[in-house]
């Protein structure tokens, strides 16, 4: 409150939105505590007579002399939101005045070096929907040890108020706020505030809340390569592009983060970050999609790349998610979810009685987080994931089979894995024996902002080929003794068969394909490459697939080359 040492008391009062008499809330006669140098806080606790709505809230100076009384056009007026939870708990949210907005642009860390401090600078960029003639600036900052209060000199072009600002002395800690008071055309004053933070430096600073953000004590995962000074402040926003323009739609301002030592935020550190929102900020849009992004000023595109493990909570309007690095960031409701399109089985089509289990998934913005497999109404997902690293396929798409089994560095294959920014293959043969008849299977893919969508499709099982027994003879078998070993595949019907045969370092050595085999005729290997090249002593892995136009099956044997 500016010129607050003639304050003796401020009174509140609130009404009802939409009615036109106040009505008296109380008075703080003595200011509770002080905000540096900048003078006194005031505040009133809201009784609890006061019920579920939305409320106009103002706070209106008394001095010595006599009491104040409210202007129109110059005392604000805030919004304090009241609603019940599952628990009838009362949760208030106070929304301040939106009629200037204020961002801080172009903010820096200079980097240190032998005798010369390290600063920190940026530029103060102020907006409103009203012509503005007089714009005054008030940087305050309540540091460690550093008390600031200045104005800061503000000009205009084209009707945006710019400043300089100067904050090396907040170095080592503490919390600012940005004041603003305006004049528009008609006269009233417009007055609007926001706070930033700088943490001192360290590996994993202590809580912070600062505006809509916060950072829970020791918010990085691992602790950070060498200490850095951190601050959090409200940031520009940028134009969203006209290709994301139906994708993403902002929601309050950005904010951002920044380290003095950019590169001590390496690859094993991540940050677990708090924004909060107001249902007025989402009037309108769909809640239930509201997630988070950052600016890429590389790109000039709002991205989620890094964003993992979104979670919102609609009650208490607030949103915490997991970064693997620091930039402009920013609430938003985006318009995507996850696709999935099933490969195997085939949709309406016919399977063996062992199918594999294949699907592509696709989002227009976020990671895939997980998914959820549903066959024929029973929870799969945990049973399937358990078998994922020894079914005898390539689920992650490397070209190499069950590589954790054979020893190539201790990869276990997984049921579903990342085939992009944006998208995942599920796959994974789990070994089913399922009945002839009708089925049906469902897969629920979950992006990474929380987002989940569903795709069920029914197949038949009957009639499609099954292989049930296959073995190599002779086993060992010596490439060189002048005939072929022979491969012989019993199957529940006539298919087609595609012979891939791997090293026991999981790579593809050979492979052939014989059409339409019989029930118990052979296959031949001469236990060389395609390119006629006789393979060493070893073990080898041979994949069997049969495949009809009802379905495929396929099966893993060993074989031993000696000579």
């Amino acid at each position: 409150m500016e010129y607050d040492e003639l304050v003796s008391q401020v009174q509140f009062e609130y009404r009802l939105q939409g009615a036109s008499d106040w009505e008296w809330l109380g008075v703080d006669g003595g200011a509770d505590s002080t905000f540096g140098n900048a003078g006194n806080t005031w505040s009133i606790t809201l009784p609890g007579t006061i019920d579920a709505g939305a409320y106009d809230v103002r706070a209106i100076s008394q001095y010595p002399a006599g009491p104040g009384e409210a202007s129109v056009g110059v005392t604000p007026v805030a919004t304090v939101v009241i609603k019940r939870d599952a628990a009838n708990n009362r949760l208030v949210a106070l929304n301040p005045e939106n009629r200037i907005s204020l961002a801080v642009s172009g903010a820096a860390f200079s980097q240190s070096y032998a005798g010369v401090e390290q600063t920190m600078t940026g530029s103060l960029i102020i907006a409103s929907s009203q012509t503005l003639t007089e714009v005054n600036a008030r940087l305050l900052m309540d540091g460690v040890g550093t008390d600031i209060d200045r104005y800061l000199n503000v000009s205009s072009s084209s009707g945006v108020w710019t400043a300089s600002m100067d904050l090396s002395e907040l170095f080592g800690g503490g919390n600012g706020m940005i004041v603003i008071n305006a004049t528009d055309i008609s006269g009233n004053i417009l007055s609007a505030s926001q706070p930033f933070a700088v943490v001192a430096a360290g590996t994993n600073p202590g809580a912070i809340t600062v505006g809509r953000v916060t950072l829970a004590a020791g918010p990085f995962g691992t602790a950070l390569e060498n200490a850095s000074a951190l601050a959090v402040m409200p940031a520009s926003m940028p134009t969203v592009p006209a290709a994301q323009a139906s994708l993403i739609t902002p929601v309050g301002e950005p904010w951002e983060f920044l380290l003095s030592e950019p590169e001590a935020f390496d690859v094993t550190n991540t940050c677990t970050i708090t924004m909060t929102y107001t249902d007025a900020e989402v009037s309108g849009l769909d809640e239930t999609k509201l997630g988070v992004a950052y600016w890429d000023e590389s790109k000039g595109i709002w991205s989620a790349a890094g964003i993992t493990n979104v979670a919102r909570d609609t009650v208490n309007n607030d949103l915490v998610f997991t970064t693997n690095h620091f930039s402009r960031y920013c609430l938003a409701v985006i318009n995507t979810a996850p696709a999935v399109t099933f490969v195997s089985p085939a949709s309406g089509g016919m399977s063996g009685q062992a199918p594999i289990i294949e699907a592509n998934i696709v989002d227009g913005f976020s990671a895939i987080r997980q998914a959820k497999v549903v066959l024929d109404g029973v929870d799969q997902t945990a049973a399937f994931a358990a078998v994922a690293y020894r079914d005898g396929i390539d689920n992650d798409g490397n070209g190499l089979i069950d590589e954790d089994l054979v020893g190539v560095g201790g990869n276990s294959e997984a049921a579903l894995n990342n085939a992009s920014a944006v998208s995942a293959k599920y796959k994974v043969r789990p070994g089913l024996q399922l009945s002839d008849g009708a089925h049906t299977l469902a897969i629920t893919a979950t992006n990474e902002q929380g987002v989940s969508a569903t795709t069920s499709i029914s197949f038949t099982v009957g009639g499609a080929v099954g292989i049930t027994s296959a073995y190599i003879a002779p086993n060992p078998y010596n490439p060189t003794s002048g005939y072929d070993a022979q491969i012989k595949v019993n199957m529940t019907a006539d298919a087609n068969i595609t012979l891939k045969v791997y090293d026991f370092g999981g790579k593809l050595v050979y492979t052939s394909k014989t059409n339409s085999l019989s029930n118990g005729n052979d296959v031949f290997w001469n236990g060389r490459t395609n390119g006629n090249k006789l393979l060493a002593n070893g073990v080898y892995l041979i994949r069997i697939e049969a495949d009809t136009s009802q379905g495929t099956d396929s099966k893993v044997i060993k074989a031993a080359l000696l000579r």
